[in-house]
């Protein structure tokens, strides 16, 4: 494994240190959970706020860039729409991701942090992301978030 995973609760966030932070929602879980949860937290429900007004759904191939205005250490926040939660499968975590790597690369970022999306906690979602990202672009990936649990506490280790 090339890159680094690292908990994305509050304190984890906290001490990362990123230039974009790439964050995916699914389309039909609210509120949100998992690392895009704790972010919503850090910027005062701004993710909640765009997801309110529908400036963000949650499609995949979906995007926003968050303005930060918040104390993290991440230049920028791209969130990335998965669509729906029941229809997840390896071709949507291979679109999703291709999207922004392609999307952060063309945006010219330093170095790209994806979180791994929660759906409450299960495992073998967070497993077969975590496997498509480490299969396909683990060379453009520099660190993997992840919410504490989520995945066994082995991967949290560089």
């Amino acid at each position: 494994m090339a890159f680094s995973v690292r908990p994305g609760d509050l304190e984890g966030l906290d001490a990362l240190e990123c230039d974009s932070l790439a964050v995916f929602c699914w389309s039909d879980v609210r509120p949100l959970t998992g690392v895009a949860g704790f972010l919503d937290w850090r910027l005062c429900g701004a993710l909640s706020e765009a997801i309110l007004n529908q400036h963000f759904v949650g499609e995949l191939q979906e995007s926003l860039l968050m303005s930060l205005q918040s104390r993290l250490p991440i230049r920028r926040i791209f969130v990335f729409g998965l669509g729906r939660s029941t229809e997840f499968d390896e071709g949507v975590v291979d679109q999703a991701c291709g999207h922004a790597v392609s999307v952060l690369s063309g945006a010219g970022a330093e170095s790209i942090s994806l979180a791994i999306p929660s759906h409450r906690r299960d495992s073998e979602k967070a497993a077969t992301f975590l496997h498509r990202v480490e299969t396909h672009w683990r060379k453009e990936v520099d660190t993997v978030v992840v919410e504490p649990g989520q995945i066994t506490p082995g991967l949290l280790e560089d």
